[in-house]
């Protein structure tokens, strides 16, 4: 028999978030700020002390078990460690929640296609590939067809500030932007070339159904940081810097350089109200990253990987399975 339905709020989402580490704590208060659309009803994490803090500060309530918090909540935020994300997600997912579970969805392709198969009808499993929300990005997404993308180029670099985790940087960092590639090109991508890959540097040359090149560099152990995002058309340049963030456009004529607006919205307020929106609209349109979505960038991370290892030159296109 699964856990007791979470308390009856018709007005808003209940939502619980599971590990309340950094990016926990942002999502607790995201959540709690969103009020008029969620209720943040607690936190849980394996140190009481920590979820004892998050809760206090955004007046919610620290649960002493997992169980008690994903019964508490219909939407259900893991922001654990990666090693935890699968067997949390499909926790909740026997319980019958929806969930949001951080990037990565969780350490192997294989385990995210399997939570993904694992939904039932009308639940959803989202991803927080969360610089789809970046407002570089998202001007990019209104502003250029994928038809039109030629080629793109991805630098990603941040310096060693702590000791490594055992995920290399494909998995650390370039997740996000194998996500990207596919979300701007709106298709399936394929790893074509790999020059180099290690636990703290990748360079991938990868190719979209759609026809377009992506150059994507990665590197952990960087003298600085960097998030930059270069996107070529047959007339214009977009050239995004995702730190700051802006956007410039340069016809390639030789025209004058242009700034494109920018939304201001928070990307993770911008996701989160996106979920909401698709929570109450289940057959309208779906901006945020879905558990195949995440499932097919950690397979490129693989294909990299395995292609690497073997000194392979060319992947397949990379589809849902």
């Amino acid at each position: 028999m699964g856990a007791p339905s979470p308390p009856a709020c018709r007005a808003r989402h209940r939502v619980s978030v599971l590990g309340v580490g950094a990016m926990g704590r942002l999502h607790a208060r995201v959540f709690h700020q969103l009020e008029g659309e969620f209720a943040l009803a607690g936190v849980y994490d394996p140190d009481a002390a920590v979820a004892g803090e998050v809760a206090e500060a955004w007046s919610a309530r620290a649960y002493p078990s997992e169980q008690e918090a994903i019964a508490a909540a219909d939407l259900v935020v893991v922001a654990s460690p990666i090693e935890s994300h699968a067997g949390a997600v499909r926790r909740a997912i026997a319980e019958g929640r929806h969930v949001l579970v951080e990037k990565p969805v969780c350490a192997t392709a294989g385990q995210a296609f399997a939570l993904a198969r694992a939904l039932r009808s009308g639940q959803r499993l989202f991803v927080g590939h969360s610089e789809r929300w970046n407002p570089a990005v998202r001007a990019l997404r209104r502003l250029v067809a994928p038809a039109d993308i030629v080629t793109l180029r991805v630098r990603r670099t941040a310096p060693a500030l702590r000791p490594m985790r055992e995920h290399g940087a494909l998995v650390s960092l370039g997740v996000h932007d194998l996500d990207l590639i596919a979300y701007l090109t709106r298709s399936p991508v394929a790893v074509r070339t790999v020059a180099h890959v290690d636990d703290d540097r990748a360079d991938l040359v990868l190719t979209s159904a759609s026809g377009a090149v992506a150059w994507l560099h990665v590197d952990r152990r960087a003298p600085q940081r960097e998030r930059s995002l270069e996107v070529t058309t047959r007339d214009f340049v977009y050239s995004a810097d995702l730190l700051t963030p802006s956007l410039d456009v340069t016809p390639r004529d030789g025209g004058p350089v242009r700034p494109c607006p920018l939304v201001t919205e928070e990307p993770l307020a911008a996701q989160a109200r996106a979920i909401g929106r698709v929570l109450a609209s289940p057959e309208g349109p779906c901006e945020v990253a879905t558990g195949v979505d995440g499932a097919r960038a950690l397979l490129l991370v693989e294909q990299a990987m395995i292609l690497g290892s073997r000194g392979a030159l060319r992947g397949d296109l990379v589809e849902a399975s």
